[in-house]
């Protein structure tokens, strides 16, 4: 089972990196995708899998409602893509 989170409201100049840094210390990502344009600026959204749904629970409680690079992001679980 995964446990996919999506990250919402980001800046379009936010990289990757910036987030793969922020998330990791909730614990083991599996994968990180953000969401890009066609001169790869941030469209504003990036999802992040989880190895377990307590480090996902964690960064939803820890992160959502926070000031992310300049922005007030929102953090959820994303809905099943299927």
């Amino acid at each position: 089972q995964i446990h996919q989170i999506v990250i919402r409201g980001l800046r379009f100049r936010t990289k990757v990196n910036d987030i793969y840094d922020a998330f990791k210390e909730f614990g083991e990502i599996a994968a990180c995708r953000l969401i890009v344009n066609e001169r790869n600026e941030s469209k504003g959204y990036c999802f992040i899998v989880f190895k377990n749904k307590f480090d996902a629970d964690r960064s939803i409680q820890a992160m959502s409602g926070l000031r992310f690079d300049g922005a007030v992001i929102n953090v959820s679980y994303a809905k099943d893509q299927r």
